[in-house]
């Protein structure tokens, strides 16, 4: 394709007091092999207070800034970067955090995919955590009671070590283990493993390259395990006594996937396809996706024109799941391009885990099905917060009563908060709900065999 007929791709960024991240964001985007002059660049900046917004006006010209006195979040502030999708100003307009940085290549096969393919509402990015890591897999055979009790279900880790060095509290864990809890050593933490998991230690944590990693490892009922570094494989014996397992390392880190697409899980949460899991070629073909991240993404104009924009209300989180959805009820597709890849410092402006981002994603979920799911997905959803939001509340409440003091409000009081702030916006959604509804060109059934299972 003749470098003039390419077509014309407004990029996205959104600035929330990224300082330097969002500088070396734009710089990426500068190095792209996709031609400057058929690229604009657009910076909101949503009411930062990082000067980030004065250095670009000073430094960098060619990027078009858009500053707004109060933050929008991320749905509000990607809207004003997007601006009319039927304004004709351009063909695509892509989207990438501000925390990402884009390989030279990372444009061009998402564009080539959009040419392609009429019917495709948007292609999704690979994104790959910035930082890559060393591992050890902890692979636990069946057992009778693993299949009966959670309790019994995996194995504890009491301790990781590099090279000799302690790493415990450097160490990452992928979906494969349950939170730390109090370890059954003194002064330890315990992870609980499921079947499979991954005990990991970033490329930043360590001197040079790292030769050995150990792990301390037992079970409460007898267990054979398989453990991989990718260098080395060890079987295994794990009962009560806490022993350590020492494995070589392979000379390089492994890369380790952020979002291949996104998924909608059975349970009516949608998730990162491919989260914490190594990239080993798994995710290296092409193909069609549930939703995309709007994190790297190419979006075309003319869906946008036809679904309309990000919900506002959601501010951040699930609102690109719910644009998504909107798309499949006109018919939209999505495509994974993996040859398309960015790095991405994953939560770095909200934070994983905080209460305000449990918040939202709580909020927002149950906004996204009520909005968009057959009703008793929404019936179910609701039912599987209820019962752990009272749990939680009547522990908080009782321990305050059993001290003397006034409750200590956790987790119980963000969800409870999280349902009322749903319910608030109960009636409008509903409406639009019903209109949407109506509407639909395909069936529930179509859209739910999306469903997997987590």
């Amino acid at each position: 394709m003749a470098t003039t007929t390419l077509p014309r791709v407004r990029v996205v960024v959104l600035n929330y007091d990224g300082g330097e991240m969002t500088l070396r964001c734009l710089d990426s985007l500068r190095a792209l092999d996709y031609p400057a002059d058929r690229v604009e660049v657009v910076l909101v900046d949503n009411a930062s207070i990082d000067g980030i917004a004065e250095r670009v006006r000073d430094e960098y010209p060619w990027v078009t800034l858009i500053e707004s006195f109060h933050n929008r979040g991320f749905a509000g502030g990607c809207n004003l970067g997007i601006g009319d999708p039927a304004s004709g100003a351009y063909d695509y307009v892509a989207l990438l955090n501000n925390d990402a940085i884009a390989q030279p290549g990372w444009l061009r096969p998402l564009v080539d995919a959009l040419e392609a393919d009429p019917g495709l509402g948007a292609a999704a990015s690979k994104m790959l955590f910035a930082e890559r890591c060393w591992g050890v897999q902890v692979e636990l055979e069946p057992s009778y009671e693993s299949r009966t009790s959670p309790f019994y279900k995996g194995a504890a880790l009491t301790g990781v070590k590099v090279d000799g060095a302690d790493r415990l509290h450097d160490a990452l864990f992928d979906e494969g283990f349950w939170g730390l809890l109090p370890g059954s050593l003194p002064g330890s933490f315990v992870n609980s493993s499921k079947r499979r998991g991954e005990v990991r230690i970033g490329e930043r944590q360590v001197q040079g390259r790292p030769r050995t990693m150990s792990v301390r490892l037992h079970a409460v009922t007898p267990r054979r395990a398989t453990l991989r570094t990718g260098a080395e494989t060890l079987e295994v014996e794990l009962d009560l006594e806490p022993r350590w397992f020492t494995l070589a390392l392979p000379d390089e880190p492994d890369d380790i996937v952020n979002n291949a697409g996104s998924c909608l899980f059975q349970n009516g949460y949608a998730g990162d396809r491919g989260f914490l899991e190594r990239d080993q070629g798994q995710f290296d073909a092409p193909d069609e996706v549930f939703a995309w991240c709007g994190g790297a993404v190419l979006l075309r104009g003319a869906y946008l024109a036809d679904v309309g924009l990000f919900d506002e209300r959601f501010f951040l989180y699930y609102e690109d799941t719910d644009l998504a959805w909107r798309g499949h009820h006109k018919g939209w597709r999505y495509a994974y391009v993996p040859t398309s890849v960015v790095r991405h410092e994953h939560a770095a402006t909200s934070g994983a885990g905080s209460a305000f981002f449990r918040f939202y994603v709580d909020r927002n979920r149950l906004l996204t099905l009520a909005k968009n799911a057959p009703a008793p997905m929404v019936r179910h959803a609701v039912r599987k917060e209820l019962f752990p939001m009272a749990k939680a509340l009547v522990r908080e409440v009782g321990s305050g009563v059993k001290h003397g003091r006034p409750p200590r409000w956790g987790r119980g009081k963000q969800q409870l908060d999280s349902m009322r702030s749903a319910a608030a916006l109960w009636k409008a959604i509903r409406a639009e709900r019903e209109a949407m509804r109506a509407a639909s060109e395909v069936d529930d059934a179509d859209v739910m065999g999306w469903a997997v299972s987590k």
